[in-house]
């Protein structure tokens, strides 16, 4: 695995045997599986970011579609800003 990833080696060997402990695991299989791991915390951490953005806008605060849209597209860029 490569320096500074955030899932354990070990571990995701276990979760990946878990259906079938004798099955062989190559390390580049484990590999490709932490990183498409990663890959749907980090879209689950930015969907639930603009569940929450969503939550927070007030109704009936816009005088027009244009404006809450510029405001969402402002809120989600800046999440994803965060996130790099």
């Amino acid at each position: 695995m490569t320096e500074g990833s955030a899932i354990n080696e070990a571990l995701m060997k276990q979760l990946l045997l878990q259906g079938n402990p004798n099955q062989k695991i190559t390390n580049e299989a484990i590999e490709a599986a932490s990183f498409l791991l990663m890959q749907f915390v980090v879209e689950a951490r930015n969907r639930a970011a603009v569940e929450v953005s969503l939550q927070t806008i007030e109704p009936l605060k816009f005088s027009s579609a244009s404006q809450l849209f510029t405001t969402l597209n402002t809120r989600v860029s800046h999440n994803n800003d965060e996130n790099i």
